[in-house]
């Protein structure tokens, strides 16, 4: 076999294993616990969870006492 066979192979079967893992989905579940509500800088994601709850904050209202009534703070990425 030569070298350049070989490449075509390998990257036909690459290009397989490639394309079977993005075939496989996720499945998440549900998040059915306690009501959460989360600070988001930025723009907060969208879910189907009825018991999260997302504010959208500044840096401004990031002090220790603000934040206090927040289970979590996301910091999103800014789109371009």
């Amino acid at each position: 076999m030569t070298n350049n066979r070989k490449r075509y192979i390998f990257f036909i079967l690459l290009s397989i294993l490639f394309v079977i893992s993005a075939c496989t989905g996720t499945k998440f579940d549900l998040y059915e616990g306690r009501l959460l509500n989360i600070a988001v800088i930025g723009e907060p994601p969208q879910i189907k969870e009825k018991q999260v709850i997302f504010k959208e904050i500044s840096f401004d209202e990031m002090n220790k006492e603000d934040l206090d009534k927040y289970d979590a703070l996301l910091v999103m990425r800014e789109k371009s």
